[in-house]
Formats: C-alpha cells, sequence, structure tokens
C-alpha cells in the first residue's frame, strides 16, 4: 500500500479495523484509505530511504588563509634557551614566613616534593630558623613544577640556578 497522504510520519494505512476502533482515534479517508493518526504509534522508516543535505552557499569564493607571521626570535630551539637560562641544575628554596603553619610546610614539601617526612621537617625547621631552606637542586623543568606547586599551595619560595665552579 503506498500512501499519498500529505503527512506520512504521523499516518498510516488502516485496512480492516473494527467501526468502534477508528472511532477513539483521529481518522480521515484518502484515496480509498482509511488513515489512523496516533501520536502513540511509531513509524519506521525503510533503510533505503536516503536523506539529502541541505547545500550552504558560502559566497561563491574558496576561503583563502594568510600564512601566519613568526618572529624569528621565539623560534628558538630549546638546547639554546636551556642554555640561556643557566645551568641544568636548579634551587628550588623555600622562605620562613608568619601565614603557614611548620607542619602545613612540612606536609606540602612531603606531598609536591616527594621527600621523606624527616627531610621535609628538616628543610621546614632550617628555614624557620635561618629564613631560607633549600628543598632540592633539579633539573629546570622539575624545579620549575615544584616551584610552581608550592606556590599555588601559598609557600614562599623561589627557584634560582646553582652557579656551576670552574675547574
Amino acid at each position: 500500500i503506498i500512501s499519498t497522504d500529505p503527512d506520512p510520519v504521523r499516518s498510516r494505512p488502516v485496512t480492516a479495523l473494527p467501526a468502534t476502533h477508528t472511532q477513539s482515534h483521529d481518522s480521515h479517508t484518502h484515496d480509498s484509505h482509511t488513515f489512523v493518526r496516533d501520536r502513540d504509534d511509531v513509524l519506521m522508516m525503510p533503510a533505503t530511504r536516503t536523506l539529502e543535505k541541505e547545500k550552504v552557499n558560502v559566497g561563491g569564493a574558496p576561503a583563502v588563509l594568510d600564512r601566519p607571521v613568526v618572529d624569528k626570535k621565539q623560534a628558538k630551539s630549546p638546547s639554546k634557551e636551556r642554555k640561556s637560562t643557566g645551568s641544568e641544575a636548579w634551587e628550588v628554596r623555600i622562605y620562613n614566613d608568619g601565614r603557614n603553619t611548620r607542619e602545613f610546610v612540612a606536609r606540602c614539601l612531603v606531598q609536591i616534593v616527594g621527600v621523606s617526612e624527616l627531610k621535609a621537617y628538616q628543610t621546614m625547621m632550617q628555614a624557620h630558623q635561618n629564613g631560607i631552606a633549600v628543598v632540592g637542586v633539579f633539573v629546570y623543568e622539575v624545579a620549575e613544577m615544584y616551584h610552581g606547586e608550592l606556590k599555588k599551595n601559598g609557600i614562599v619560595c623561589d627557584l634560582v640556578p646553582v652557579e656551576e665552579e670552574n675547574n
């Protein structure tokens, strides 16, 4: 049965329904077939039917992108940049401050830097008594990460290159 109903999604052909069943639905007759409209019915579309995409007009001409301008000063190689930042050894230092408790500083050292509780306590006490303490000496990337995380937790700290001794 081929439907010619203008709204085929909401209608389905019914050929042999009792009169009592068609009275409970909104029904009408079209081309010698009775169509029953029912919001609860599910219509299955045939798998052979394809949907066409809507064509988009982009103005007729292809888009042209300009090549980005690269500043030659920014295009350094990482090895040259590292040599300009000093040596491979960097110190992370903490300072005594009046804001953080000694326990909090020691806990941050254990959790962020990964030192033992004893080493964290000794480093914290050195900063408390002398005003400054070296947490450790690391390659630049690791030192920068520890410095950033300590700062994020409110620890007063800095990052300085280690002076190399020339023999």
